[in-house]
């Protein structure tokens, strides 16, 4: 019984922490940042774990991508674009500096490209989203 009782907390804990992340309202901000002239083309749920997320890319096609989370001014995520053997190609964090800069990434070639959302806050829970847009 006392087993029973643990489950049914951790399931209504679960859902309290899940409702209080709105991913749609994050997506809705992370449009509002994008250049005019960029079409979206996909959205990631942002989490404190970090995850490679493929896709192909085109030779020629300018990529942008916009983030926007629960931490303020949206100045810890990191945003990584690797070749297809994961060779980092373009971060948007200076260390040296410790700044974020815009994402806009020309595609040199057309084939899978990875690409990693990375928390670099120090806050546990992290609520946002990311969108990758193109412009030809």
């Amino acid at each position: 019984m006392k087993r029973i009782g643990v489950i049914i907390m951790a399931l209504l804990c679960f859902s309290f922490v899940n409702s209080e992340c709105d991913q749609e309202a994050a997506k809705k901000l992370c449009m509002k940042k994008l250049e005019t002239g960029y079409i979206v083309i996909k959205s990631y749920n942002l989490s404190r774990k970090s995850e490679f997320n493929s896709y192909i890319f085109s030779k020629g096609i300018e990529y942008m991508i916009t983030t926007h989370s629960n931490l303020t001014n949206n100045e810890n995520i990191e945003v990584k674009i690797y070749d297809k053997n994961k060779k980092l190609i373009l971060s948007n964090y200076n260390k040296k500096k410790n700044q974020f800069f815009k994402v806009l990434y020309p595609s040199a070639y057309t084939g899978v490209h990875y690409v990693e959302f990375v928390d670099r806050s120090v806050t546990k829970e992290v609520c946002g989203a990311g969108l990758l847009a193109f412009k030809r």
